[in-house]
């Protein structure tokens, strides 16, 4: 009978160990996919990081800032004029809004070409 006893809860604590083996086993697996996943996003975010740094030291280059002054503002350079021509209206309510977004040298080329 205390053989019997033994051999149980031998048994008993041998498989209580086998299923707390296999959950931590099973936990250590889904930690390492979880830490390769946030690898692969942080790879992601790096990447998108390094592309809006390269887009900052753009728009902060002085070729930037003369060029957006020049064509959103119509700023010119000291001693320089400014001409800025009305907007070329389409011929029979023809035209998208594409074509009424014309910049100022682009209606120039076309005071002149047409």
């Amino acid at each position: 009978m205390t053989k019997k006893l033994y051999y149980g809860l031998t048994a008993l604590i041998l498989l209580s160990l086998i299923v707390n083996f296999s959950r931590k086993a099973l936990n250590f697996r889904r930690a390492g996919k979880k830490i390769e996943e946030k690898r692969g996003q942080l790879q992601d975010l790096e990447a998108k990081n390094q592309e809006l740094k390269r887009q900052m030291e753009e728009v902060d280059s002085p070729r930037f800032i003369e060029q957006e002054a020049r064509e959103k503002l119509g700023l010119g350079k000291k001693d320089e004029v400014v001409v800025i021509l009305p907007p070329i209206e389409p011929l029979r309510g023809e035209g998208s809004e594409a074509e009424k977004k014309v910049q100022n040298w682009q209606r120039w080329w076309q005071l002149f070409v047409y």
